[in-house]
């Protein structure tokens, strides 16, 4: 039960962050990307964290 409840709520979880990662991407300028590309590192680590 727990296993489906989690891999239900994971899955809403990269729907939301594909949509944040878009609408992020729309509005972050050029100068700003290396500070977006260190966010998307930590976005990375956390989603291992999750699947661990």
């Amino acid at each position: 039960m727990e296993e489906t409840v989690s891999q239900h709520l994971m899955e809403d979880f990269k729907v939301q962050m594909k949509d944040l990662y878009k609408d992020m991407k729309e509005k972050v300028s050029r100068h700003q990307m290396s500070s977006f590309q260190a966010a998307e590192k930590l976005i990375v680590e956390y989603r291992k964290r999750i699947q661990e």
